[in-house]
């Protein structure tokens, strides 16, 4: 059975990888984001000087022709950045699980260790009774040697 240091030993361990694994996941969110962000700030760059130019150009042309493609230009925009956007999602999406199955798995290993804690700490227990007993019957074995030794004498 453990005793209380051994589980406050475990419990400590278990907190710091906890601690840690929660460290990673937080580190590669964070990165995720971050190159989410730039490359939704990529395409709106490049999308804004496309539509400047092309808003340009149709200026000069008749405002009813500019309307229509203006509106054309909207929809294509709009059903992109939707399609990019559901993207985006489903990879955030994805590595949440991919991280959850990694943080489970440790998890479990970590559960197994302590385990084999338990079992090893149980078998040095009992190792440590078997030796004492050991010990108990070789001195009562010496007290009866001694006594047999003096009576012989």
């Amino acid at each position: 059975m453990l005793n209380q240091k051994d589980l406050d030993a475990i419990r400590s361990i278990m907190k710091e990888e906890i601690s840690a694994s929660e460290q990673r996941t937080d580190e590669k969110i964070q990165a995720s984001e971050k190159r989410m962000i730039k490359s939704m700030d990529e395409k709106i760059q490049a999308s804004e000087k496309r539509m400047i130019k092309s808003m340009d150009e149709k200026i000069q042309a008749s405002e009813k022709r500019m309307e229509e493609k203006i509106q054309a230009s909207e929809k294509r925009m709009l059903k992109s950045m939707d399609e990019k956007i559901a993207k985006s999602e489903n990879m955030v999406l994805r590595e949440l699980d991919r991280v959850q199955e990694h943080l489970e798995r440790k998890i479990e290993r970590v559960s197994e260790s302590v385990e084999e804690l338990r079992h090893t700490v149980n078998a040095i227990k009992m190792q440590q009774d078997n030796t004492a007993a050991i010990l108990k019957m070789y001195e009562n074995l010496e007290k009866r040697v001694e006594v047999l030794e003096q009576k012989t004498a």
